[in-house]
């Protein structure tokens, strides 16, 4: 069950021997999102200068975590620091900029650093940023692109940082691959029914299709990468050399059977014949060029 957190029993306020609030009670517990609605003069904003000790009241009790709010209570700042009001009128500081103006009070009250308040503010913007630009919004949509692509080289920086301690540090680098070992094997099959179903949704729905082609360029990317970091390191780790030259057989032994199996599918399938034609044209065009730059090489150290 939710912790209760405010707790009004039997509220009454009155103005001038006229009753505003009469008997209000009211329970909200954690995680709750409540919303006051009436006309005009009905009590709506006494009722929350009340809670917040702005207002003394004539009866009844407001407790906020089991403590008592009454105006003129000792414990009434500390109570204050834990519940928020924005004003009819905003009473804004004009010489502050907008993101000062919302962590004054937690800077100056609660003593909390400034830089983690413009972070957890940070925070909600982004949450508030992608809801916009999901909602369709062109100006959330282009800051929320630019927001990515700062966090993704922010990203490659951080991998770059990596990738040169594991190759000064081979002790390093061999915890590294022994945890993301430990955990691929954790994930894996939880990770391959959620793909799964991700390619069966992308049949019908444009943003799964979209998410799937997203994570299968990403896939692209990360093998590329990984095989070039794996090039660099057979440079000088022999283990490296080893694994790379059992990686270059296995690719050419599957290259070769899946070739093989694209030959006996030709024979009956005019769709597999001509796949394999234009293998075999990519295939010649290749051939031709790299003849093409190895007889310039022979003519350029004949003619040194």
């Amino acid at each position: 069950m939710a912790e209760t957190l405010l707790k009004i029993e039997n509220l009454t306020k009155e103005y001038e021997g006229q009753k505003i609030l009469d008997g209000i009670h009211l329970e909200v517990k954690k995680g709750d999102v409540l919303v006051v609605v009436g006309p005009s003069g009905c009590g709506k904003s006494t009722l929350l200068r009340c809670i917040n000790a702005l207002e003394p009241i004539q009866g009844g009790t407001i407790k906020l975590q089991g403590m008592d709010i009454r105006k003129g209570s000792k414990n009434i700042t500390t109570l204050r620091q834990k519940i928020g009001m924005v004003f009819q009128s905003y009473e804004l500081f004009p010489h502050l900029t907008v993101i000062d103006n919302i962590t004054l009070a937690p800077v100056k009250v609660q003593k909390r650093d400034k830089a983690e308040k413009q972070k957890n503010k940070a925070k909600r913007t982004r949450k508030e940023l992608k809801a916009l630009a999901e909602a369709g919004d062109p100006e959330a949509i282009a800051e929320r692109d630019a927001m990515l692509a700062k966090d993704a080289e922010a990203r490659k920086r951080k991998k770059k940082r990596y990738a040169e301690r594991m190759a000064n540090d081979p002790e390093y680098a061999e915890k590294i691959r022994q945890r993301q070992r430990a955990y691929n094997k954790a994930h894996a099959d939880k990770r391959k029914a959620d793909y799964a179903d991700l390619i069966k949704r992308a049949e019908t729905d444009p943003e799964a299709a979209r998410k799937l082609a997203e994570i299968r360029a990403y896939q692209s990317r990360k093998t590329v990468e990984c095989y070039q970091n794996l090039v660099e390191r057979a440079k000088t780790d022999p283990a490296a050399a080893e694994k790379l030259a059992q990686k270059r057989q296995k690719q050419n032994e599957s290259a070769k059977a899946a070739y093989n199996h694209l030959k006996e599918q030709a024979k009956t399938d005019p769709e597999a014949a001509k796949k394999l034609e234009e293998r075999r044209s990519k295939q010649r065009k290749a051939t031709n060029k790299y003849l093409e730059k190895r007889k310039n090489n022979v003519q350029e150290d004949n003619a040194a």
